[in-house]
Order: structure tokens, then sequence, then C-alpha cells
């Protein structure tokens, strides 16, 4: 057999395991929800625990897949934070007023202002795979056309180019968090979202240091070239993790998205039509449902109030002190 075909079967299997998992857990849950209210004796179930080679081989896997994920936002954090620095050249080369200044920020900025909700329900319905290249496809995009306005001198253009730039910008982040969440849930959370974040930090400062002088070495146009450079290795960089996501995720043993339990499901009908419909349960309470937001607790909504002031007090200002 091919090591190609191996991949591939040996992804199912991961896959078809861990949906026999959740039907397990489902049926247990089942089966203590109709107990009278005396629990018999539960046997514990004991973790079979991998290999050393096993391990190490997952750690690699784990790490290759973090590089990738890190290396989709690049591009988008460097694009947003060149333009404070220009700010003088743009209103000495092409005439842009405060005014002018003010809608390219405010066409960025804009659309960060729904679009998180948006990614969410987009990963949650079509898997973080498809939608990771759905936004870093818009990025590219509204970069490309931010470059096409400034070599232009089309203030417009480049109005347009940061408009659908910024849709793509925050559903980026969210199905960044959710890929790091997936491949390390259990395998040190924390450090692996703040690698994502030191990365997209790291590149905001570069950003922020670099675009001015790149103007003075190489030319007025070469942070707009650069940054579309960036979003272009982003999307590469993204086809390389969706043309290896099924390798990465059976060796790294990621969690299941609703749309990989749907896609199981799917196959059982023909054997089990009571499996299946198990399956298409689970996947269907792994969405996200709106009409279940209400039931939050206070904690939650205290966190989300704690994130918009925290957003009221520094994120008008970023670009401006760029």
């Amino acid at each position: 057999m091919i090591p190609a075909a191996q991949d591939s079967t040996a992804g199912y299997h991961h896959r078809r395991s861990s949906c026999d998992e959740l039907l397990a857990a489902a049926q247990l849950a089942t089966d203590n929800d109709g107990m009278t209210g005396q629990a018999g004796p539960t046997t514990p179930l004991l973790d079979e625990q991998p290999a050393p080679s096993a391990r190490q081989r997952a750690f690699v896997i784990r790490t290759l897949a973090l590089l990738c994920t890190c290396s989709l936002s690049v591009g988008s954090h460097y694009a947003s934070y060149i333009l404070g620095p220009l700010k003088t050249r743009l209103s000495r080369e092409i005439g842009t007023s405060h005014t002018d200044f003010g809608l390219l920020i405010a066409a960025f900025s804009l659309n960060s202002t729904w679009t998180p909700l948006f990614g969410g329900l987009l990963a949650s319905r079509l898997g973080t795979t498809l939608t990771s290249i759905l936004a870093t496809g818009v990025i590219f995009i509204g970069q490309f056309l931010l470059l096409l306005g400034d070599i232009w001198e089309n203030v417009r253009l480049m109005v347009l180019g940061l408009f659908i730039f910024g849709l793509g910008v925050s559903p980026l982040a969210v199905v960044q968090e959710t890929i790091i969440v997936r491949f390390f849930k259990s395998h040190g959370l924390g450090v692996s979202m703040a690698f994502g974040l030191i990365a997209g930090k790291g590149a905001s400062f570069v950003a922020a240091r670099t675009s001015y002088p790149l103007t003075e070495s190489f030319g007025p146009r070469a942070p707009f070239y650069v940054a579309t450079l960036l979003a272009a290795l982003s999307v590469v960089m993204n086809l390389i993790y969706i043309a290896t996501s099924k390798w990465l995720i059976n060796g790294a043993g990621a969690e299941l998205e609703p749309i990989d339990i749907a896609a199981e499901a799917q196959i059982r009908l023909m054997a089990s039509v009571s499996e299946a419909q198990a399956l298409k349960q689970v996947a269907e309470k792994r969405k996200v449902n709106f009409r279940e937001v209400t039931k939050l607790g206070d904690v939650f909504w205290a966190y989300i109030g704690l994130n918009v002031l925290c957003g009221m007090m520094w994120s008008p200002f970023t670009h401006l002190a760029a």
C-alpha cells in the first residue's frame, strides 16, 4: 500500500474510533438518565498510555500544526499596522486629508464589530479548514486592492480594499484560536495560545517599526508590497495546512469537529441507521445555537463586558499611536 493511502486509512480509523467513543459516551449518558435513583457499580476506565515514540511523534505533529496555524495571521497582522506610520507620506504624495485617513481606518475597523460572531458560526458549520481559507483569501484580496489603490493613488479603491480586508481579519483570529484549541486542548493549551498571540503581535510590531524605513530604502510603496507578499504567504501556508490537515489531525489525535462527525454519520448510514442518527445528534449538539446563549451564566457576561471596556480604551488609538 502506498504511503498516501496509508495516511488516508489511518485518518479514517482515527475518525471512526473517535466517533465510537462519542457513541459510547452518549449511550452511557442515556443509561444514567434512565436510572431510577440507584446507581450500580461502575468500572473505572483505564487510559491506555501511548508508547514514548508515539508521544514524540504526536508532539512533533502538533508542533507542525502550531507553526502552520501561527503563520495564518502573520500577513493580516502586518498589513493592519502599516498605515499609521505612513500617514504623513500618504498626505504628501496622495493628498489624503485627516478625514480621508480616518475613513481608511474606519473602513478597516468597521467589520471587526460583527465578523467575529460570523466567523464563529462559519467555523461551527463549515469547519475550521474551509473557514480558514475563506478568511485568508478575503484578506489577500483586500490587501491586493489596497496595493492597487496606492499605486493608482486612488483613495476610494484603498477604502474598498481595507473594507474587504476587514471582513477576514476577525474570522481568521477566531479560526486560528479554534484550531489551536482543537490540537492542544489537553496538551499545553495556554502556551500554545501564547505562541499564537506572539506571532500576531510580533508581526504587528515589525510592521509599525519597518513600514516607514521601507519607504526610505525601497520606495514609497514598499510596505504595501511586503504586506501583500505576507498575505499571499499566509494563503500558501493555509493551503499547505489544508493539504496535510487529515494527516495532522490523525497524528496528533485532534478533536473532531461537527463536520467530521456528520461525515462519519453519513458513512455509517447504510450499515447502522441508529448509529448514524446518534452521531448526527452529537454533531448538532456541538454546533453553535443562538438559543443557548441565554443559558450562559453571569461569569460569561461579566467577561464579555470586561472585554468591551478594555477594547473601548485601547482599540480606537492603536493605529493612530503607530
